[in-house]
């Protein structure tokens, strides 16, 4: 089909479609984030791509706010799991904004042609890795003028490595098992022409289709780290193909988990597995009608103050694993289905695996991949424990070494993305631990820090910081954020909980108690 002519008709669109100028400052910073170029060089050179820039910008989004809405539950309905619980996320904190970035990267796919090239590119080597099972630069028949075009986007390898497109084009051609399902997913909605991808009859068998994706990469990870007794899998070909797999020890330390429940029967095991990819197919299905009406907007997207909603933490270990199997129901009868064990008896499933395997391990066979693909359920988010009487952290960090300096640091603060020691940047006793570098390094510029001495948190986002209320209160319910009254002080799990979704949402930049108090820290990195 990719090389039929009226699918190229199709796929170009309307073509030279320009971006708006006030889209400019925010691709501009968006593209430092994918390539070392400079963006006046990267754009000059023609390899600018914006449109796939933008569009795994949207991936992003949509996996983010996917993890942000893990294990919440409305306080209304604990029996069972709605998909109104994943919308309202939607909703209520970037829905509109996500709507227009949709719309933006659908018009600039067939802003040049470039793009289209790139799109055309990007589907033949997809299906020759989905179908086939092969990693090949197929020509194309239908023009030698063409054919040099096409081919003249893999050019300067040496230095084009960086280039958006160059990037994409190598993650196409690679094995469909060495990558998220979901992010192989929007790939090919990437590549392929709006009527196709805004089509229930189309994006279904498409979800389909990596939904088998997704098993196969959790029946490899389960037998390889044995995480389960699969005699309940006897006489299933599928499994038999993906344990015979794990015998190579390259497979072994790709495939990993580190997230299984041993209490679970192996079914229930794999189809959690298969949770996340679902509900951010449920997401990105939710956008993709919003184009077909109006963006997702109804005055609720900025969310300010208590939300309706609860985590699982305050449920027990039974309720939350029927609360997750029944969100995964849910979504399962949405795409239609019908269940796993369909799946692992389809005739046709074994074959399209059996290829899929083979071209994982040729292809990772002459690699020297230290890479690891994580198979997880929908695990929340969390910071790292805390104790319940702040006493226990100030006994143990107020007086600990750095690790790096080895000096008692005046200010300490504890990383509560990683449990680390830090200082801030205006009493630092080292560079290296300073939280600026650390956040840089362990949050991706994203840091959240316990100053100890103070009882406060304090947020970077680069070179920004601001402060957030301390978790811990008194017997009264009131901060002391010097530790000046001699008050015993109790982790309140409230605003803890406020804190972790914060920081899993994304919303230190969109929430106006931080943006209040946020200035531009000078103390950086060289």
């Amino acid at each position: 089909m990719v090389c039929n002519s009226r699918f190229t008709d199709v796929l170009g669109g309307k073509q030279n479609v320009t971006l708006e100028p006030a889209l400019e400052p925010a691709l501009h910073k968006l593209c430092l984030l994918y390539c070392s170029h400079s963006y006046n060089n990267l754009s000059s050179s023609g390899r600018l791509s914006p449109s796939l820039v933008l569009w795994d910008t949207l991936r992003y989004s949509l996996v983010s706010a996917e993890i942000a809405a893990r294990g919440r539950v409305k306080t209304c309905s604990v029996g069972s799991v709605s998909l109104d619980t994943l919308y309202g996320e939607l909703h209520s904190s970037s829905g509109f904004i996500l709507s227009l970035l949709l719309s933006v990267a659908q018009t600039a796919r067939s802003s040049s042609h470039h793009d289209v090239l790139l799109r055309f590119k990007g589907i033949q080597l997809l299906a020759g890795s989905i179908c086939s099972g092969v990693s090949r630069d197929n020509c194309f028949s239908y023009s030698d003028k063409q054919q040099v075009t096409l081919s003249s986007i893999l050019q300067h390898v040496d230095k084009g490595e960086a280039f958006p497109d160059i990037q994409f084009c190598k993650q196409a051609a690679d094995p469909i098992l060495a990558h998220d399902p979901f992010s192989s997913l929007v790939s090919v909605l990437f590549c392929l022409p709006f009527r196709f991808i805004s089509s229930n009859e189309f994006f279904v068998p498409l979800v389909h289709l990596f939904y088998v994706v997704c098993v196969t990469q959790a029946l490899i990870t389960c037998n390889a780290g044995q995480y389960f007794d699969d005699s309940c899998f006897s006489g299933c070909v599928l499994n038999d193909i993906c344990k015979t797999m794990t015998k190579f020890e390259l497979v072994r330390k790709y495939f990993v988990s580190n997230y299984i429940d041993f209490s679970c029967n192996p079914e229930d095991t794999i189809r959690r597995i298969t949770f996340p990819y679902l509900r951010r197919c449920g997401l990105l299905w939710k956008l993709l009608q919003s184009l077909m009406r109006a963006p997702l907007y109804d005055g609720s997207h900025i969310r300010e103050g208590p939300t309706p909603l609860t985590n699982y933490s305050s449920l027990d270990s039974s309720d939350c694993l029927k609360l997750e199997l029944n969100g995964v129901r849910e979504l399962e009868d949405m795409f239609q289905i019908h269940s796993l064990d369909s799946v692992l008896k389809d005739k046709l499933v074994p074959h399209l695996a059996l290829k899929w395997c083979e071209h994982f391990c040729e292809d990772f066979r002459v690699r020297n991949c230290g890479l690891a693909l994580f198979s997880i359920p929908a695990v929340p988010f969390k910071l790292i424990q805390l104790p319940r009487l702040y006493q226990d952290i100030l006994q143990r960090y107020v007086k600990l070494k750095c690790s790096y300096c080895k000096s008692v640091p005046e200010e300490p603060a504890l990383c509560l993305l990683c449990g680390s020691l830090c200082c801030p940047g205006w009493k630092s006793c080292c560079r290296t631990s300073q939280c600026l570098n650390h956040a840089s390094v362990c949050g991706a510029g994203i840091g959240v820090f316990l100053l100890v001495r103070r009882t406060t948190i304090l947020l970077h986002r680069s070179l920004r910081q601001a402060f957030w209320p301390s978790p811990y209160l008194d017997a009264f319910g009131e901060e002391d954020n010097d530790v000046s009254r001699g008050r015993p002080l109790y982790l309140s799990e409230e605003r803890y909980a406020s804190l972790t979704y914060l920081v899993a949402s994304h919303g230190l930049d969109r929430t106006s108690e931080v943006l209040r108090q946020t200035t531009i820290g000078l103390n950086g990195s060289d």
